[in-house]
């Protein structure tokens, strides 16, 4: 039960930091497969996750909105 919920808040906050995307009306399953089900590299180091995207993913940039609207940092 506690991870169903967990899983529901990270997702009502994914749609709220959305909000100024192409996903902006978008609903859980297709935020689910823009955004969460993303075949990226992670290369991991002492103070933080990079990832790398691939170049034909549509979705970019409104991963890159919603990150920055959860506090990541721009490089």
């Amino acid at each position: 039960m506690l991870l169903s919920a967990a899983a529901y808040v990270l997702l009502q906050e994914l749609q709220r930091r959305a909000a100024r995307t192409p996903l902006a009306r978008a609903q859980v399953g297709r935020l689910r497969l823009a955004l969460l089900k993303v075949g990226v590299q992670v290369v991991r180091s002492v103070r933080r996750l990079v990832f790398h995207f691939p170049r034909a993913h549509p979705h970019v940039e409104a991963w890159r909105a919603v990150a920055l609207g959860l506090g990541a940092v721009a490089r």
